[in-house]
């Protein structure tokens, strides 16, 4: 019968079944792509029109972050708010009318509003089968529980701002918990203002700035985001989660600790140097008498802390603090930069590449972490001249925004460096998606990833003490590596030693006669001030400098000088045979490589389901709301962002969002109740 009412069609009907067919098979692939989690935006806008417009979709691959339609950042405002929005595009190919009709149509298509929830994976066992490479890591970071009674309420009731276990005095933090699926969060611990609601930091400095968005809401996006998609892979959960960059629980002195089973992989900040400065970043004490405090999740940790690493929120919407992206700009998140950020990097091969170091950032010398930034900045300086070229070192403070550079910029450089300042440091992560060849200087903590960074494979390392070292041991490895460079050596640089001893001595020379020199040059400036002339420029006061006249130039002196520069420049024979071994482009293509396979807005997903997990497995009591806590609705989520600029970004980027959102909340201008 059927074949028979199909033989009588038209040939225009007969076309129109088969296109209807197609069209119905191809909305089904895209549905269960979305399923399996792929790694890609198809292109949708013929039948997003075909169903009621609403909102189109970005071809252009968008990595992990773009999974579901959300977070890769390339989705951008265009007038509308997002799926219910009937005008807002993406890179510009906005959708076609259709209003609220698009908007259910593409929900509906997209699985955004209802998605389909995978069961927790299992191994033959019964156990649940871990998601993450950095499972380990994880399950060294619990094991101080683990081997104790576990965690009870008492323990995570006593973290407050005015608690036995300090947290939240003088930074953003809140507590959560996960139960049934359900999202439930309780701000309580934090310092609450005396009138007026909280406004998470750094959402005071105004709307425009770099980090308007603030931290804590970004870290609620985020439980938000994998409790809407992954409820059924979901323990019941109850957890604190501070912003600070550094770590806050000391391990209690009393307490024996089991020997740290070392994770599968080398942990560079694992080592005697960080664990000798671990004290510097203690932010509070853990309880009295050398109580067990419970697990604090933070963007860092190291050994002589019990903080356990929760990935930060620059994965979900703030970039870089001195990076500037195509589109949108900053509040992209690290789906899109790392799209971008590699994208530039297939581009520019190493060989094409600047032959410089390049680093902006602070470095002030007013600030005590910033001793190591300070030696990198001024590290050109005091290098011999034939090595100066090498460097484009700079101080920026996050203020300065007209000097932030683009991230083709950065990328173009075949030499980067990350230093830590007085903690952790979110920029960690672009300076490997470019790719260059990476100088670390030793660090004190680690976040979610580093773990799985191999010293000799992913970067060269730079010893973090004692600071006169850290410049001599820069230049050498600068110099290692250009002479070492696969097609032809450099001839008109020094040997490595040389290069580094030269530099410690002039960098002693220049330390000797700082005093006075300062003097020189603030009356220099206090001169033209009262002339009424303008300021001395920075080559004036450079040659004020040099013709300070140094101290006592007797032989004792002199000699105690070179001993000096000797020990400062001891440290940079081992980089520079590190440097060696370890050849240009295998270092850039480690990096690369852990970018693609380890980074991607999957595997940070992954790691937050097994991190909740191995929290889950520490609890020993029933999961119930704390007496503050409040279900965090989308439209609660976004009261957090104070500005309407940020809540309509959200919007377009995360449009499951619009899920279950009443139009008058989302609407609303007053500012984050933050309670």
């Amino acid at each position: 019968m059927l074949r028979s009412i199909w033989r009588d069609r038209p040939g225009s009907l007969k076309t129109a079944g088969v296109l209807l067919l197609l069209l119905t098979g191809f909305a089904t692939h895209l549905h269960k792509s979305h399923v399996a989690d792929k790694q890609w935006l198809p292109e949708t806008k013929a039948v997003s029109s075909l169903l009621g417009g609403g909102t189109a979709f970005s071809s252009r691959r968008a990595g992990s972050g773009a999974n579901y339609g959300l977070g890769a950042g390339h989705l951008s405002t265009g007038g509308g708010r997002g799926i219910s929005g009937g005008g807002s595009g993406s890179d510009g190919g906005g959708g076609s009318g259709g209003g609220g009709g698009g908007s259910r149509a593409a929900s509906f298509l997209w699985g955004l509003c209802d998605p389909p929830q995978a069961s927790v994976a299992r191994n033959p066992y019964g156990r649940r089968r871990p998601l993450s490479w950095a499972a380990p890591h994880i399950q060294h970071d619990f094991r101080h529980w683990h081997t104790s009674a576990g965690v009870s309420r008492e323990m995570l009731d006593a973290m407050r701002w005015n608690g036995p276990v300090k947290v939240g005095a003088k930074s953003d933090a809140f507590r959560f918990q996960i139960i049934g699926g359900q999202l439930f969060v309780d701000t309580s611990l934090v310092r609450q203002p005396k009138s007026g609601p909280v406004r998470w930091f750094p959402a005071s400095a105004g709307e425009g700035s770099l980090a308007t968005n603030g931290r804590a809401p970004l870290a609620m996006l985020a439980l938000a985001e994998l409790v809407h998609f992954h409820r059924k892979q979901l323990p019941d959960v109850d957890a604190v989660l501070q912003f600070t960059d550094w770590p806050m629980l000391q391990v209690p002195a009393p307490l024996t600790l089991p020997p740290p089973a070392p994770p599968q992989e080398a942990a560079p900040g694992s080592n005697p140097e960080a664990a000798a400065h671990a004290a510097e970043g203690a932010a509070a004490a853990a309880g009295a008498g050398g109580a067990m405090p419970g697990p604090l999740l933070s963007p860092c940790s190291n050994d002589d802390h019990l903080d356990v690493p929760f990935p930060d929120w620059t994965h979900w919407g703030i970039g870089g603090e001195h990076l500037q992206f195509e589109k949108p700009p900053q509040q992209q998140s690290w789906g899109g930069q790392r799209d971008h950020l590699l994208g530039v990097a297939t581009k520019t091969p190493l060989a094409r590449r600047e032959p410089t170091l390049f680093y902006r950032g602070r470095a002030s010398p007013k600030i005590p972490g910033d001793a190591k930034r300070v030696a990198v900045v001024s590290c050109g300086k005091h290098a011999p001249p034939a090595v100066r070229s090498l460097f484009d070192t700079q101080q920026v403070t996050w203020l300065e925004h007209k000097r932030i550079v683009p991230a083709d910029q950065i990328c173009s450089k075949r030499y980067l460096i990350y230093i830590e300042s007085l903690g952790w440091s979110a920029s960690l992560k672009y300076r490997l998606a470019c790719g260059s060849v990476l100088l670390q200087v030793v660090p004190r903590v680690w976040e979610w990833f580093s773990r799985g960074l191999v010293q000799g494979t992913h970067f060269v390392q730079i010893p973090a003490a004692p600071v006169e070292a850290v410049c001599p041991a820069v230049v050498a490895a600068l110099v290692t590596l250009e002479q070492h460079r696969s097609k032809g050596a450099r001839h008109d640089l020094p040997l490595p030693a040389e290069a580094a001893a030269a530099t410690a001595l002039a960098a002693l020379e220049a330390a000797e006669k700082a005093p006075p020199a300062l003097r020189a040059r603030r009356a220099a400036k206090k001169r033209a001030h009262d002339a009424g002339l303008p300021a001395p420029t920075q080559e004036e006061l450079d040659a004020i400098t040099a013709a300070v006249p140094l101290p006592d130039p007797s032989e004792e002196a002199a000699r105690k000088r070179f001993d000096r520069a000797a020990a400062a420049a001891a440290p940079a024979e081992a980089v520079a045979a590190e440097a060696a071994a370890a050849k240009q482009a295998s270092i850039a293509e480690e990096q690369l490589k852990f970018v693609r396979d380890r980074l991607g807005m999957e595997d940070v997903r992954n790691y937050l389901l097994d991190l909740l997990w191995a929290h889950a497995d520490v609890l020993r009591y029933n999961v119930t709301p704390s007496a503050t806590a409040r279900p965090l609705t989308h439209s609660l989520l976004l009261e957090q962002f104070v500005f309407d600029k940020d809540r309509a970004m959200i919007l377009a980027a995360y449009p499951w969002l619009n899920c279950g959102l009443d139009s008058t909340a989302s609407n609303s201008t007053s500012p984050a109740s933050g309670t």
